[in-house]
């Protein structure tokens, strides 16, 4: 500047010791000079979250990175820790994160169910470590302006994919979009098995090539779910229609031996009836005959009564003649 003097400002990216100093190669008028180093000791930020335990104990959560900034929130809701990290792009970002054993038994947790994402990725730690109180976790990234999630509560769930026979389905691709996105593949029982998930609302969408099914779980009110898809659908249908061909085919044989069955019946039916008809026209025939002799026998009766009623007057008259005459002669 007009006083001669020169100033710049820069950030240091790494800890550690840093030296400064200043150095001029000269001129032609002047010879080149250096100034004394100046050390500076860059030591990493330790960033800390005390949290209040369902238990009403207050657990600390402390973190520490090589980041350019770096900020923690932690959400008991959701349970989980969220670091928003940044640095030089394409230079190395360790983070080192210390959870207490206390925060993890106060809600029925282990290390081993704590689950980690980077930018929505799961990640493993480069490092565990088990100290007195907690555990000491170290992940390592890319730098640029990153997002690290880690939930220290999960849980296990299963989908259970049937085809639309309800018969598993294996390796068929299985995702999970919530609150994480997951993705697994099914066994030959037709499971996919999903461990560290976070509690939330998620949709299930099935893939076997094309998507063939879909549907959605809420953990942790339900850690199982059956999807049924449309696999073999068609096959099935096409199987379910011959069987019922082959059914309706015996169903018609059956149908025809009964129709010719009943043939034989008419038949011999018919000559029953024809043989009944002759028998009934036999018994009328007979039954008219006695009709006629009943319809005779009274005008039979009555004229033998008649005949006989003259011949009997004719017989007291003569006797009636008779004796007049005899009495004539005596006299």
């Amino acid at each position: 500047n007009e006083n001669g003097a020169y100033l710049y400002a820069f950030k240091i990216e790494l800890t550690g010791e840093v030296k400064f100093y200043a150095e001029w190669p000269g001129s032609r008028e002047y010879e080149g000079a250096r100034s004394k180093s100046l050390t500076l000791i860059v030591k990493e930020e330790i960033v800390k979250k005390r949290v209040v335990l369902p238990t009403k104990e207050e657990a600390e959560i402390r973190l520490v990175s090589n980041s350019t900034e770096t900020e923690a929130e932690v959400s008991l809701e959701e349970r989980r820790i969220t670091v928003k990290v940044s640095g030089p792009r394409g230079a190395k970002g360790v983070l080192k994160l210390f959870i207490p054993v206390s925060l993890l038994e106060a809600y029925n947790s282990s290390i081993n169910r704590v689950l980690f994402l980077l930018d929505k990725n799961p990640i493993e730690p480069a490092e565990i470590k088990e100290v007195e109180t907690g555990y000491l976790l170290t992940l390592v990234y890319s730098h640029s302006t990153r997002r690290i999630d880690v939930y220290y509560v999960t849980y296990s769930i299963s989908i259970k994919v049937l085809d639309y026979g309800k018969k598993p389905v294996e390796r068929a691709e299985v995702n999970l979009t919530g609150p994480v996105s997951l993705t697994a593949k099914t066994n030959a029982t037709g499971e996919a098995c999903f461990m560290r998930v976070p509690a939330g609302t998620y949709r299930v969408e099935v893939y076997y090539g094309p998507k063939v099914g879909e549907g959605v779980i809420e953990v942790p009110k339900s850690l199982s779910r059956f999807i049924l898809t449309a696999v073999r659908k068609w096959e099935i249908l096409y199987g379910e229609a011959r069987e019922r061909l082959k059914y309706t085919e015996a169903r018609i044989r059956k149908l025809e031996i009964s129709l010719e069955e009943a043939k034989t019946r008419i038949k011999k039916l018919k000559a029953s009836l024809e043989e009944t008809k002759s028998k009934y026209e036999a018994v009328r025939r007979e039954l008219e005959t006695y009709k006629s002799i009943a319809y005779t026998l009274p005008a039979v009766a009555v004229t033998c009564f008649i005949a006989g009623y003259i011949a009997g007057r004719r017989r007291r008259k003569g006797q009636n003649s008779q004796t007049s005459w005899l009495r004539h002669t005596k006299k």
